[in-house]
């Protein structure tokens, strides 16, 4: 009789742990500022990524995304927030502080759409080979190169990646690219149309 007790208690400690663990999946993630956006501040719509330059997956996604941005212009923002993969991708964090000091001139979009465009040509070279490529983006963008090396090497900068990645941990995220539609994380999204379904709904 006492362990059937034991038993009770137990099965309503874990129901317990259940209910909190579907409660926390249905709260909206809390997330910053902190990050590269684009789109109207006011929209109804608000998608973060959180992603890795050197990710095949995040580069696999980016016409979607580009896609869905010029689907929905005027009533989506967009923002992209680092979450470098470092212990599987050695030029991650190389790559995000290129787009971050692209940023300083205005031009971080530019910078990362060239950074998946060229992905196959910067991701597996060595570190100084491949912030040799990036400065040659930043040429072929007409950035000023002293800024951009200046920027390159801006402790804020690199500490601002270090914070996405921290908020993306505290938030669940542990892989990329992971997506949130207005604070809701979006579970394997494949196609255009399942992002289209989703804001959809939104926007109703």
């Amino acid at each position: 009789m006492d362990q059937n007790r034991l038993l009770t208690k137990k099965e309503m400690k874990q129901m317990r742990k259940l209910e909190k663990l579907d409660q926390a999946k249905e709260k909206p993630a809390v997330l910053s500022d902190l990050g590269q956006a684009k789109g109207p501040q006011n929209a109804k719509i608000t998608l973060v990524e959180f992603a890795d330059f050197q990710c095949p997956a995040c580069k696999a996604y980016h016409p979607i995304i580009k896609e869905i941005l010029s689907a929905y212009d005027g009533r989506i923002k967009f923002v992209y927030k680092h979450f470098p993969l470092t212990s599987i991708h050695a030029n991650a964090t190389p790559a995000a502080k290129a787009a971050e000091a692209a940023g300083q001139q205005g031009k971080f979009f530019k910078m990362h759409d060239l950074l998946y465009d060229k992905q196959s040509e910067w991701s597996e070279l060595p570190g100084g080979q491949a912030k040799d490529k990036f400065i040659s983006y930043a040429e072929a963008l007409n950035i000023d190169l002293e800024k951009f090396n200046k920027d390159y090497d801006r402790n804020d900068l690199e500490e601002k990646i270090t914070k996405n990645q921290e908020e993306g941990i505290s938030n669940g995220v542990n892989a990329t690219p992971t997506f949130f539609l207005n604070g809701k994380k979006i579970e394997n999204p494949r196609t255009i149309e399942d992002f289209k379904k989703i804001i959809d709904q939104e926007l109703k």
